[in-house]
């Protein structure tokens, strides 16, 4: 181990303790070091010590760059940075990286931190503190389980270790939910060291938009005049599950953020776009197909009203999720079509495997071909959890009857048959709606199907 010290002040820097030094040369027998680093009327005064342990010499710390100023206390051991194995020093890597990314910082400070994205390519257990002298700002931290100590004491300076002084209060554990960073910048002299937090994922902190399409439908609204066009969007059943599981997802994991983004399509918005959407699709041609590709069409648009909270207000908003995440694939891994129910019923557990085989292997022809062509037009990427290989290979090789146990009806503890190991599991991660929901065909579900009278099929052909 080695140990960190580090004090951020805009006065005279307190000097160490007694206990607190016999504490950290314990922690690093064969060296200890001290630099400081000024800003203004604030200075970072750094002391580590260190217990060598890879390559064939001592990297004495705090290390310094001779160019920029730059400095880092380091406590841990790095197994790869981005990907890569880290041989010989450590230190001497991650201090190498810290110092190039904080030379490539643009002068747009809108565009991402080098020095984050770098820290973000280390794997292992650590704790540091790194002063980046051309940006004026310090980062400290400790890696996403928090395996190596750092302690935090915060007042009119802050002081950072590995160690505390037991007769000393305020002392805190640095949290291990990502690195943090705080400005050096002493243009206003009577600013406060303020520590702002970066997780470790980027993109942790943004809110995940759970899309969700209705329609208007002319044949619906045809049998609710009484209704405004609004709470015939809200009588679609999809909306009404995507509310309702909006809720539970929140209750569930609170520490997540989630948008439900509301997605309404007037009849008019759907003739404007039906060519365009016709001629993305095909060589489908059906009924069936447009209906389907409609809701999807939309859902990558992503413009609608959104709100982060049940009880919030909506206001207008359009995703900027680049990346959409389709369920495509779970009804036909894990049984949730009627037809699967049909062939066990004829067949039984052979006959239901069959099946199940026969739906995955036309996948491709019949569904992904035509949605990547209708979303990949709005300028996203959608991808397939459920289609992921490895899991595709474990699905298939699983017995039916763990996956939908169409032998035992459901009741008395058990969800229904269809897809019923994910009923188990959104049971198990508690979302007990999700396991209980019926299954639904999209177009049904937004109510793309059937808008206008008339004994329309979903394999009829479309002519433009």
């Amino acid at each position: 181990m080695c140990g960190i010290h580090a004090v951020i002040a805009s006065r005279d820097t307190p000097a160490l303790s007694r206990e607190v030094e016999e504490k950290l040369h314990a922690r690093g027998p064969d060296h200890v070091g001290t630099t400081r680093v000024e800003f203004g009327d604030a200075s970072v005064t750094l002391t580590s010590t260190v217990l060598s342990l890879r390559g064939d010499h001592i990297a004495r710390q705090p290390l310094v760059d001779p160019k920029s100023g730059s400095s880092l206390c380091w406590n841990g051991e790095v197994w790869r940075i981005d990907g890569l194995l880290v041989t010989g020093s450590d230190t001497e890597a991650v201090f190498q990286l810290l110092v190039k990314a904080s030379s490539h910082r643009a002068a747009d400070l809108s565009e991402e931190d080098p020095v984050l994205a770098a820290l973000r390519t280390i794997e292992g257990p650590f704790a540091f503190v790194f002063v980046d002298r051309p940006a004026q700002r310090l980062y400290y931290g400790r890696d996403r389980l928090g395996r190596r100590s750092l302690l935090v004491q915060t007042g009119p300076s802050i002081t950072l270790s590995s160690v505390a002084e037991s007769t000393s209060e305020g002392w805190r554990e640095v949290e291990a939910d990502g690195c943090y960073s705080l400005s050096l910048d002493r243009s206003d002299p009577g600013a406060v060291f303020e520590p702002q937090r970066h997780a470790w994922l980027e993109g942790d902190d943004l809110p995940i938009d759970l899309l969700n399409v209705a329609f208007e439908n002319p044949r619906i609204a045809a049998q609710h005049q009484d209704l405004s066009t609004d709470d015939l969007f809200e009588l679609c059943p999809d909306r009404i599950t995507a509310r309702k599981t909006f809720a539970e997802l929140q209750a569930a994991c609170p520490g997540r953020k989630w948008r439900l983004v509301a997605v309404n399509v007037p009849y008019s918005q759907t003739r404007a776009h039906r060519a365009e959407i016709v001629h993305l699709m095909y060589p489908h041609n059906t009924e069936m197909d447009l209906s389907i590709a409609n809701a999807l069409y939309f859902a990558a648009r992503g413009q609608g009203q959104g709100c982060l909270a049940m009880e919030s207000p909506s206001t207008p908003y359009t995703t900027t999720a680049r990346v959409l995440l389709s369920g495509l694939g779970a009804d036909e891994l894990f049984g949730g079509y009627v037809r699967h129910n049909t062939a066990f019923q004829r067949n039984g557990y052979p006959g239901l495997t069959e099946e199940l085989k026969l739906d995955v292997s036309r996948l491709g022809k019949r569904n992904l071909g035509r949605d990547d062509r209708v979303m990949a037009h709005c300028g996203k990427e959608v991808r397939f959890p459920f289609l992921d290989e490895r899991l595709v290979k474990w699905a298939i090789e699983l017995p039916a009857w763990e996956k939908c146990d169409f032998s035992t009806p459901a009741g008395e503890g058990h969800p229904d048959a269809e897809k019923r190991v994910l009923r188990l599991l959104a049971q198990a991660v508690g979302l007990p709606s999700v396991a209980t929901e019926k299954k639904r065909a999209i177009q049904f579900g937004t109510r793309t199907a059937k808008m206008e009278s008339g004994r329309v099929k979903g394999t009829t052909s479309i002519t433009l």
